[in-house]
């Protein structure tokens, strides 16, 4: 218990710093829309994952969280959003007669308070949209055929209630409670605090070597498994933050750094938004995830194209590539640098894996190329490619999607995610190129130009699949709006 209230302790004055920080770096009428909304719900979401007695204690804390703290409508999907992303996701097997039901976490009680608080605070007028659902629809649905093929019509039924009641609630509740752009504004600026937040207690972890959110799981007596093992590269911890492991968490701050991009017109100078890029280019190294470095400086170079920041964008590019060759050079005396570029001999191994991976994966492709087969049929023809931990790591979306549902499965997920792009790109024609509606749209592209980047090297599920539907929920949201005000002449400034 000792050990416990002290990893609270670091974790709450980390908490505390990184939204101090964050708040006093906004002009005033931003800092004021938040009031002391961000302390309360980090501080009380870290106190009670830790002192909670048990996880039914800390559900009903989470039920009614949201309609506590929300003073409006309009603060409900934000803080929601904000809420998903610092809290750990802690679960248990929910099961009827012995038959095992659902596994029940932390997101599901968040859920189900946002909805409660929507029913509370009142109806607000919703611009979603059926059309703007069809590609995460898409998504879902080849998700949901690869978990269910060739089982038994109850597994079919309770990963439905599973995969719909884990990845419905995020998309539903931001595309129907995100409503008007200031909605988007706060949802945006509520990212950026979790991105300083969370940049702040990862840097300290990776630089301490304490995972300081592991007491959590030992303390509730979940088993995390051998996949979430603590990692280090380079004698640096691999910081997971309150994530079970660390590219979950480097998915998530790629999209709340864009975030903080996007709000630099909330800030109070030049000075406080570069010192806020600074933190958090320090907290999405601490994962030392190279794909999400990767996706974020693609992200940020679609973000300037999409504003049409052509200059600005190929000094940048020019900029990047000249990092790139001296990150390169400097490997070779550096063991940090040659670990973050995989020049070394670990990144050598990895970036091996991941091409014998990609080959292996095609071979079996080509052998079954429209359908795929069961997921647990591929492990055993792919157990050639068990790696150090006893598994296949199946590192990229994209081939286990082909794996299991085949080329058809391939071409309805890579539609969901290229067709929800292009769809975005083309709302640039309904926003002045200066307003902030047009920086808005620009953030939802470059996070799912991200994304697609990102899903490379990851595998889809849990936190992954929530931050996606998330990305599109809000870009489904921002399209519709657009179309809205130029249809009525109101273009926003």
């Amino acid at each position: 218990m000792r050990n416990l209230i002290i990893n609270l302790a670091f974790i709450e004055i980390l908490s505390f710093a990184g939204i101090w920080i964050f708040l006093r770096s906004l002009i005033k009428e931003r800092r004021s829309e938040f009031g002391n909304i961000l302390y309360i719900i980090s501080l009380s979401v870290a106190a009670f994952s830790f002192l909670s007695p048990n996880l039914i204690f800390l559900n009903i804390f989470y039920i009614i969280l949201i309609p506590l703290i929300a003073r409006n409508f309009s603060q409900v999907a934000p803080i929601y959003i904000f809420c998903i992303i610092i809290s750990p996701l802690l679960s248990y097997n929910v099961s009827a007669g012995g038959i095992f039901l659902l596994d029940y976490s932390v997101a599901h009680s968040l859920g189900i308070g946002a909805i409660i608080a929507f029913a509370i605070k009142g109806k607000g007028r919703s611009y979603a949209k059926f059309a703007t659902d069809l590609p995460f629809i898409g998504i879902m649905l080849v998700l949901f055929f690869i978990t269910v093929r060739d089982t038994s019509v109850t597994n079919i039924l309770r990963e439905f209630l599973g995969q719909a009641l884990l990845y419905g609630p995020p998309y539903w509740i931001v595309s129907r409670g995100i409503r008007n752009l200031t909605d988007v504004r706060l949802t945006l600026l509520i990212l950026a605090a979790a991105a300083v937040l969370l940049s702040i207690i990862c840097a300290f972890e990776a630089l301490k070597g304490w995972p300081l959110y592991r007491a959590i799981w030992s303390y509730h007596g979940i088993d995390l498994g051998s996949g979430a093992s603590v990692k280090l590269r380079g004698g640096l911890l691999r910081s997971p933050g309150p994530y079970a492991e660390p590219l979950s968490l480097s998915f998530s701050l790629t999209m709340c750094i864009l975030a903080l991009v996007a709000s630099r017109r909330s800030f109070r100078s030049r000075l406080w938004f570069l010192g806020l890029c600074a933190i958090t280019a320090i907290g999405i190294a601490a994962p030392q995830s190279r794909g999400a470095w990767i996706g974020l400086i693609v992200g940020l170079l679609a973000c300037d194209a999409y504003r049409g920041r052509w200059q600005v964008l190929a000094t940048r590019t020019g900029i990047l590539v000249m990092a790139g060759v001296l990150a390169v050079a400097g490997s070779t005396v550096n063991s940090h640098l040659a670990n973050l570029t995989g020049t070394s001999a670990e990144g050598h191994g990895t970036i091996d894996y991941r091409e014998d991976l990609l080959t292996r994966g095609i071979e079996e492709v080509r052998a079954y190329p429209l359908i795929g087969r069961p997921f647990e049929q591929v492990t055993e023809a792919m157990k050639d490619m068990t790696q150090g931990e006893g598994i296949v790591d199946f590192v990229n979306s994209y081939l286990v999607v082909a794996l299991v549902s085949g080329l058809i499965g391939l071409a309805i997920f890579s539609t969901g995610l290229i067709s929800q792009c292009t769809i975005i790109w083309q709302a640039r024609v309904a926003t002045k190129n200066t307003s902030t509606h047009r920086e808005y749209l620009a953030f939802a592209f470059s996070t799912m130009i991200a994304n697609c980047i990102m899903l490379a090297n990851i595998s889809m599920g849990g936190r992954i699949t929530m931050t996606l539907g998330m990305t599109m929920a809000m870009a489904g949201i921002l399209i519709n709006l657009a179309y809205k005000h130029r249809r009525s002449g109101t273009f926003v400034e």
